[in-house]
């Protein structure tokens, strides 16, 4: 199941995403349904309603994971799991590390989230830096994760 647009707004409220990080994920939110649109076009199975969702809440619980250590994806997943919505669930906890190199939704999601500094599109070398400057504050976070095929 997935969020019609004002149940995807109540949890943006429910869960009070600030306003900076709304703008963040509505800026995703834009450059995956481009992307997204673009691959349907070419024929590629994408759900736009599900990449449009899962754009728009992937950092729902960025706030409470700052600074502590704890996997905001993997948190949001857990929480969108809990209202019902497994596929944007799924999507979300992938918005940060992919399980699969598989050319759907969480790629989407995951690819758009790079590419959107704050609120602006950028190069894939200055938002790595930037993610780089601002999370990789130790010898563990610069290790490289291995993905799962």
């Amino acid at each position: 199941m997935i969020p019609a647009p004002e149940d995807t707004r109540r949890l943006i409220d429910l869960y009070r995403m600030p306003e900076h990080i709304l703008v963040h994920s509505v800026m995703v939110c834009r450059v995956a349904l481009e992307i997204s649109t673009s691959l349907v076009s070419s024929g590629h199975d994408i759900d736009l309603r599900l990449v449009e969702a899962s754009s728009l809440l992937h950092d729902i619980c960025k706030m409470e994971c700052l600074g502590n250590g704890k996997d905001h994806a993997l948190m949001g997943k857990e929480l969108l799991h809990r209202h019902g919505y497994p596929s944007v669930g799924d999507v979300v906890g992938q918005h940060v590390r992919l399980i699969a190199l598989s050319l759907d939704e969480a790629m989407v999601v995951n690819y758009a989230d790079k590419r959107v500094m704050h609120t602006r599109v950028v190069s894939l070398d200055r938002r790595f830096m930037d993610l780089m400057e601002r999370y990789g504050t130790d010898d563990a976070r610069h290790q490289p994760k291995p993905h799962t095929c």
